[in-house]
């Protein structure tokens, strides 16, 4: 299956404020696998991933926050024993939440989301 494929959206509705909670999870979990690495090019490829993401992450709430006067954070619920497949899934929700966004603010810093998820996605498939 093609990625593209894979970023279409499911049926269930999903939030901004669950999409902040796993992007903010995923800065521990993708560090986990940095340092589980035995690749320097995947090494690296996951720090310049967990390094950027909180701070999108936390841009994407704020925003959020003030638009929809919302502050709450719910439990993550992603994830995966490889990290590109973990990042698959995490741009898939990612999507999903976009998809779902009026809001073209908020749209266009997911949008910043996937692109560094997807420059890890190419560092990891074809730097070796």
């Amino acid at each position: 299956m093609k990625l593209t494929e894979r970023l279409k959206p499911a049926a269930s509705k999903t939030n901004i404020p669950q999409l902040v909670s796993e992007l903010l999870e995923s800065v521990t979990i993708i560090h986990k696998f940095h340092l589980k690495s035995k690749s320097y090019a995947e090494h690296k490829a996951l720090q310049k991933f967990y390094e950027g993401i909180g701070d999108l992450a936390d841009t994407l709430f704020e925003t959020s926050a003030w638009q929809n006067n919302s502050i709450e954070i719910p439990a993550p619920t992603i994830n995966d024993v490889t990290p590109v497949n973990y990042l698959i899934k995490l741009a898939t929700f990612v999507e999903q939440v976009r998809l779902a966004t009026t809001y073209s603010d908020l749209q266009n810093q997911m949008d910043e989301v996937k692109t560094l998820i997807f420059s890890t996605l190419y560092k990891l498939n074809n730097l070796k």
